[in-house]
């Protein structure tokens, strides 16, 4: 929507956005600026501390090199170079882009889980569900078979997850 001028000044955060995640070194994704030629990532905790920053960047990808502290809730913006010009996302009147890093034992719940019942889609959704971390939980549920006794549960639950708008998605 907008004009065109508008949309090429503009770019999406992809992921993590409105989720949570269980590695403490997640992959930050965004859509590529028309014309850009520089990105960079920032990483702020909950006091707006500026707690991780990438190098100048010329993909659309990062994992930060040190691992954030388990158990917060951090907002991310990237700040795209083109020429002279710099255009950060998302900005306002776009919410700030938010995800949580699931704390040290809920993350060893799941890894534990996930490597000793690699199929059990459910189970693991639900898991993904009950520590926030959404798109997990999607991905899971997407990937219960019909012929599974309780795949009515999982699609209901499924559309309730999808029908969300995650806060923070500047898609």
């Amino acid at each position: 929507m907008g004009s065109p001028a508008k949309r090429r000044n503009t770019f999406g955060l992809i992921a993590p956005v409105g989720t949570g995640t269980v590695t403490d070194r997640p992959q930050f994704e965004w859509q590529t600026l028309a014309g850009a030629d520089a990105y960079a990532v920032t990483v702020f905790d909950e006091q707006s501390n500026v707690v991780a920053r990438s190098p100048i960047l010329a993909q659309t990808k990062w994992n930060p090199p040190d691992p954030l502290p388990r158990g917060r809730t951090y907002v991310w913006q990237v700040t795209a170079n083109r020429g002279r010009e710099s255009i950060t996302a998302p900005f306002a009147p776009a919410p700030p882009a938010r995800f949580h890093v699931i704390d040290e034992h809920s993350a060893d719940v799941l890894q534990r889980i996930e490597t000793e019942h690699p199929q059990s889609h459910l189970l693991v959704g639900f898991l993904n569900m009950d520590f926030g971390i959404r798109d997990a939980a999607i991905k899971h549920l997407q990937q219960v078979p019909a012929s599974d006794a309780h795949a009515d549960v999982a699609q209901r639950s499924l559309k309730r997850l999808q029908a969300l708008n995650p806060p923070g998605r500047t898609r």
